[in-house]
C-alpha cells in the first residue's frame, strides 16, 4: 500500500474505509481518480 501512501494529502483523504478523492479542478479531479482507480487495479484492491 505504499502506492497510496503517495497520493494521500495530495488527492486523496482516507476516513476509516473511506477514500475521498479530490482535486483543484473538476478536469484535475478526473485524472486523480483515474489514477486512484489504475492504482487498486494494479494492487488487486477490491472496492465496493
Amino acid at each position: 500500500m505504499s502506492l497510496l501512501y503517495d497520493f494521500i494529502e495530495k488527492s486523496i483523504e482516507v476516513f476509516m474505509d473511506d477514500f475521498f478523492v479530490f482535486g483543484e479542478t473538476f478536469h484535475k479531479y478526473l485524472h486523480n481518480l483515474e489514477q486512484f482507480h489504475e492504482m487498486c487495479e494494479e494492487t488487486n484492491l477490491v472496492l465496493n
